[in-house]
């Protein structure tokens, strides 16, 4: 890893310890730190990135905010990316600094980009984590990145249910129909028991096996993200009759928001209609817990909607954000390539 510095009145950049980052930057006071910028996180997923960057600004010798990037290739060229082995990232600043000087810490990065003779990726957190995402957007923007996409995400805002069946009873027919069904069929739901995380992680695996999509994560990727300091990690199992068949995964990423990372179930007992309860029964436990929101991620692919996940998502209750990835080129287009 390396640690480094720029003065943005100067645009000069300075090499430094991690001793010497961590006093300047770790103690600044920004937008809580998402647990994908832990230091538990970086440290573990490092190994994913050629080099990674803690890049840290000054202003008149004060630390104003710091970011994490990842240098990769991708096809030949070389990468900034942040973030680079998780869904999302952000920039931490001081939330009482200007954002005129927020747009020079930005010109600060392009710099180092070009040093680098890399390109700069940017996939920033929904703002359900950071309220500040449109700000960013238009400072991005600003500075020459071009938006390359936007993921339609989906969420529970938990802030809106004052109860779960006068919020049920606001569902569309057949989710309230099928969530009947569901409770009909004497499913049980298992949260965190002594083999909760490995049995989940078996459901998902057959699951996306079933349909055919990748699964990023291997299980000793998320048992020892699990184990992780400044983690929360919590395995839901729904089972008809002793038989897994629905199961969610779910990190705290921060101190108000969880991010269901996998969820599924088995085609097999789709007619159960395991889904519906594994999604109320995740919402009602976060509810209770005091988070204000339950990220279930995007309803996209290959920068594609998947138009029948986000009509499920919707039908069970989920609003819609989004996540925007953009794009800043030291050289010609990749249009060109």
């Amino acid at each position: 890893m390396v640690y480094c510095f720029y003065d943005i009145a100067t645009n000069e950049k300075t090499k430094c310890s991690k001793t010497d980052f961590d006093s300047r930057f770790k103690a600044l006071k920004t937008n809580e730190v998402l647990f994908f910028d832990s230091e538990d996180f970086h440290l573990y997923h490092n190994k994913n990135a050629d080099k990674v960057y803690f890049l840290g600004f000054l202003k008149e010798s004060k630390a104003i905010g710091y970011c994490i990037f990842g240098l990769r290739d991708y096809s030949g060229r070389a990468m900034l990316c942040m973030p680079y082995s998780s869904p999302f990232s952000t920039f931490y600043f001081n939330p009482k600094i200007d954002d005129l000087d927020k747009a020079r810490c930005i010109k600060c990065l392009k710099n180092m980009a070009k040093e680098l003779n890399a390109d700069v990726k940017l996939i920033l957190a929904p703002n359900i984590y950071d309220e500040t995402l449109a700000i960013s957007m238009g400072l991005v923007l600003d500075e020459g990145f071009k938006l390359q996409y936007s993921h339609v995400n989906n969420y529970y805002n938990l802030k809106e249910i004052t109860d779960i069946d006068e919020f049920v009873s606001e569902r569309a027919h057949s989710f309230r129909k099928n969530l009947n069904k569901a409770m009909r069929s004497n499913l049980v739901s298992r949260l965190n028991d002594d083999s909760s995380l490995q049995n989940a992680y078996q459901v998902i695996k057959l699951n996306r096996a079933e349909k055919g999509y990748p699964l990023a994560m291997s299980y000793q990727q998320i048992l020892d993200i699990s184990i992780m300091d400044k983690s929360k990690v919590d395995a839901f199992v729904v089972s008809s009759e002793q038989t897994d068949i629905a199961a969610a995964i779910v990190f705290e990423i921060s101190s108000n928001a969880v991010q269901v990372v996998y969820w599924g179930a088995l085609d097999e007992y789709s007619n159960l209609r395991p889904m519906e309860f594994l999604a109320m029964n995740v919402v009602k436990y976060y509810k209770e817990k005091g988070y204000d929101y339950v990220d279930i991620g995007p309803s996209t692919a290959d920068e594609k909607i998947s138009h029948g996940l986000l009509r499920f998502k919707k039908t069970i209750g989920c609003r819609t954000n989004f996540k925007p990835v953009f794009l800043w080129q030291t050289r010609g287009s990749y249009d060109s390539d």
